[in-house]
């Protein structure tokens, strides 16, 4: 048990140590070709034939006012025209 441990003890400093001196290498060319310029590769643009589109239902519900007039006097009362029912009482406006 005890020479699985060491030997994956010595297995992950070995990649450790590895990654280290690549990464120093790296460093070291990026630092000699400052003079390099890449240019970025060429974009495709694809036309679209058929149309994909679909109409999405709304997340939230679609809520505004109804009015009624009794009396000369304006109530106002709020309605939800996603489900189609009352939302609250009326109001005098």
């Amino acid at each position: 048990m005890k020479k699985s441990n060491k030997i994956f003890s010595v297995f992950i400093l070995s990649i450790c140590i590895s990654t280290s001196f690549m990464s120093i290498d790296a460093f070291a060319v990026t630092e000699s070709s400052k003079e390099t310029v890449f240019l970025p590769e060429p974009v495709h643009f694809t036309e679209i034939t058929q149309s994909t589109q679909y109409i999405s239902i709304p997340y939230s519900d679609i809520i505004d006012w109804r009015y009624k007039t009794e009396n000369n006097k304006v109530y106002r009362r709020l309605y939800n025209y996603s489900k189609q029912k009352w939302v609250g009482e009326w109001e005098l406006c």
